[in-house]
């Protein structure tokens, strides 16, 4: 499933009994690999115990199976958009009136239906029957790919496999797996609570199957569906467990023909089992405990998107169909909020004109104040005292106070040097390069450093040359520059929640 959850809510119902969900976690092979935390049992599905295992203990459960299901494609014809139940049944008569033969299709997460037409192996096939239902006066059509399964072949027989490698007969309905430890393992998947089915899907596999209660059933949803190290919100995994609770509850039976309710995809709603739980997704769900969203009295189809992209759109533009309470709203503040900025040095907010990243970072990194980035300060001259003690401060940031602040800290060479610029250069550059580019306006000693810096943009050509004294503007971004080639630095994203706290973003630097 998707992660923001946009609803208007009309009404909540409390679920008086928690039920019991099926889960498919796997459906695509003929044989698992299982052990049991503590131990554990084989039971027939009527509960009659087949064979016990220890802590740990490995087993595979396969299928011997004659041969397998293909799968084919065919061409149909659809007939409209999704449609209710009624309208779909309607059209499916006027149809057949017409010589067409037609069936519905209920469309996935919706109370709405298609309505197909016609089997063809070939597109070109089915187009015969599509300029007829044209002609008819039939207008939205199409033709669609149908993905079908051949009838499964019955098995020779369902297996258990142990560690000694000895083979023992097992129903050939399916087992169920009943730890007497919290979990079950299941090879390259993970760990589950609750019973394990093991049973012959249609496809001609074996399907795994998790059986436990809803509650706990959460518990493996809402981390990976907004987990709580991207979103450290109670109340918004709070909204997150009502809204994966009130999709499991309306869905129940949603795959009843593979044999259980959901699956563990995004195609319903991701489940990670024991392994993806965290507590405060836990506390999430035990302070929702039991808790829906209805809409006239029915559990709604609680869907949602991973990202809204600044606005959620109506539920008929994704699934089809329509509902009320899944309409577009936009995810902006309807008037722009008075925000207050904060950082770990706290100052008064007397800047009037925006401030550089540069400059940002001094300002929070405590080399200087506020003042220093008022505008008739920055096209000020740096005095030799003011220089010396931000000097000094980078030193101390930087860790290297065993420099000495040379008596012309104005000067962008010296102020290289004081923060051990030169201690690099050895087979740097080539000094006759050095030459070429500042010919005789350097003295020759500084050479090689001028040139390294202006190589590495950490000066100009004018600031290197110019002997004049530096304005605070052009001071500070040496400083910058210096301290970010030293010790890069990077502003880490987050979001700005109404409450004035900043929600970090997962990942960020």
């Amino acid at each position: 499933m998707l992660r923001y959850f946009t609803l208007v809510i009309l009404s909540t119902l409390v679920v008086a009994q928690t039920p019991i969900i099926r889960v498919g976690i796997e459906t695509t092979q003929n044989e698992y690999l299982f052990s049991f935390e503590e131990g554990g049992v084989i039971e027939s599905l009527e509960g009659v115990p087949l064979r016990s295992f220890s802590d740990g203990e490995r087993f595979r459960i396969w299928l011997d199976s004659a041969s397998q299901s293909k799968f084919f494609d065919e061409y149909r014809i659809q007939v409209k958009g999704p449609l209710s139940s009624s309208d779909a049944d309607q059209l499916i008569n006027q149809l057949k009136t017409q010589g067409f033969s037609a069936e519905k299709v209920s469309v996935v997460d919706s109370a709405f239906f298609r309505v197909l037409t016609g089997r063809f192996l070939t597109s070109d096939l089915a187009v015969v029957d599509f300029d007829k239902l044209k002609t008819l006066g039939y207008e939205e059509l199409w033709i669609s790919s149908e993905r079908n399964l051949d009838l499964p072949k019955p098995s020779r027989g369902l297996y258990l496999i142990t560690e000694q490698y000895e083979r023992v007969p097992l129903p050939s309905i399916g087992v169920s797996l009943k730890p007497l430890g919290l979990t079950t393992r299941v090879l390259n998947k993970g760990k589950y609570r609750g019973q394990i089915h093991v049973v012959p899907h249609n496809s001609g596999r074996l399907s795994v199957i998790n059986i436990l209660d809803m509650e706990t059933y959460l518990r493996g949803v809402v981390p990976r569906e907004m987990g709580p190290a991207e979103f450290p919100n109670i109340e918004a995994l709070k909204a997150q467990s009502i809204a994966a609770r009130t999709y499991a509850i309306a869905n129940l039976n949603k795959r009843v023909k593979e044999g259980f309710d959901l699956n563990d995809t995004v195609a319903d709603q991701v489940y990670g089992g024991y392994d993806a739980e965290e507590p405060m997704t836990d506390q999430a769900i035990h302070e929702t405990r039991g808790i829906i969203a209805s809409y006239q009295g029915k559990p709604i189809q609680a869907l949602f998107m991973a990202n809204a992209g600044g606005a959620t759109i109506d539920v008929g533009e994704v699934f089809g169909g329509d509902a009320p309470y899944l309409k577009g709203v936009s995810t902006y503040f309807s008037q722009i909020p008075n925000l207050i900025y904060q950082s770990s040095s706290q100052y008064p907010q007397i800047l009037t004109s925006p401030i550089t990243e540069s400059q940002l970072k001094l300002l929070i990194g405590g080399l200087i104040t506020p003042e220093f980035l008022l505008e008739d300060k920055l096209r000020s001259k740096v005095s030799l005292s003011d220089a010396q003690s931000l000097l000094m401060k980078l030193q101390s940031k930087l860790e290297i106070n065993s420099l000495v602040v040379p008596n012309n800290p104005l000067n962008v060479l010296s102020v290289a040097r004081a923060l051990g610029f030169d201690r690099v250069l050895a087979g740097q550059d080539r000094i006759e390069d050095a030459v070429y580019i500042f010919g005789n306006s350097i003295d020759r000693k500084d050479m090689e450093l001028a040139y390294f810096l202006l190589r590495r943009n950490l000066a100009s050509y004018l600031d290197i040359t110019t002997p004049n004294v530096p304005d605070w503007k052009t001071y500070l971004n040496w400083m910058y520059l210096f301290w970010n080639e030293l010790a890069p630095f990077s502003f880490q994203e987050g979001t700005l929640l109404r409450t004035n706290e900043v929600q970090k973003k997962k990942g960020g630097a």
